[in-house]
């Protein structure tokens, strides 16, 4: 319950006293980290369907984008901001590219990477709505599970790479030797329940055939295998890509994978859609 908690509090604007969760071993919450990102995606579907009974489309994916930023409390676009005025600052030494992210303003690349995130979210979300209008369900898990990947690569980020000050920093109190397990547990319940869902909504449209036809009701699995192998591949390269030009990770860099790979997964989610 702590792991949960602890994980609840850091990913959220939810403040968690002390005596209920928070220690300091960070590493069990990661395991969670999925499950909150799943469970913000539910609260941001649930306020998209509400919104859109009175509301035009496009302002309803605007608010919900809003307000997925709100209850992280901007956190990862923070990150974003940071990395990109980092790496784009010209400077060639990770000491100096971190000692630029560390800064309180932010600078024109870290303005423009939070314009093209949250362009590109809101874009994407709006043309899945218009792809899936008569398939509702499907919609609404895909808008679930954006934010839920996003959270997941977090955890493959303080899993697989060291963070750049071995203490005191944010990604160094997520080290662990079990965390390879965390990443394993975490990894194979975010898929299954995307898998699970996928095929609920598929049913829920009345296309039952699928599962009459072997060869058919293979399809739903591989489109949501391609979109989490394609979230996978812009993580991983992410990573790499962030690790080698600051010589280790720390919590603008998760914040920054996460939005990388919440994008690609909305956009294979778009080009996959039948």
């Amino acid at each position: 319950m702590a792991g949960f908690l602890n994980a609840l509090g850091f990913l959220t604007i939810i403040r968690i006293p002390a005596r209920f969760g928070y220690r300091q071993d960070f590493s069990p919450s990661l395991t969670y980290f999925p499950l909150i990102g799943l469970i913000l995606g539910i609260i941001i579907s649930l306020a998209f369907w509400a919104f859109s009974l009175f509301l035009p489309i496009l302002v309803a994916v605007i608010t919900v984008v809003a307000l997925e930023a709100v209850l992280t409390g901007g956190l990862h676009y923070d990150g974003l901001a940071d990395v990109f005025d980092g790496i784009f600052s010209g400077r060639s030494k990770s000491e100096e590219i971190l000692s630029i992210m560390k800064k309180s303003d932010i600078g024109t690349f870290g303005v423009m990477a939070v314009v093209l995130a949250l362009a590109f979210k809101i874009s994407l979300i709006y043309y899945l709505y218009q792809n899936y209008s008569e398939n509702i369900f499907s919609f609404l898990v895909v808008l679930s599970f954006f934010s839920c990947f996003g959270r997941w690569s977090m955890v493959y980020l303080l899993t697989s790479y060291k963070p750049v000050k071995k203490e005191g920093s944010l990604a160094a109190m997520f080290q662990s030797a079990s965390n390879r397990m965390r990443f394993l547990v975490s990894t194979i319940y975010t898929v299954i329940l995307f898998f699970i869902l996928v095929y609920v909504s598929e049913a829920s449209y009345g296309r039952q055939e699928l599962f009459l036809n072997p060869g058919l009701a293979l399809i739903p699995g591989l489109k949501a295998m391609v979109a989490f192998l394609a979230s996978l591949l812009a993580l991983i390269i992410a990573s790499h890509l962030f690790y080698r030009r600051l010589g280790g990770i720390n919590g603008d860099v998760a914040g920054a994978v996460s939005q990388v790979t919440e994008i690609t997964f909305l956009l294979f989610s778009l080009i996959l859609v039948a």
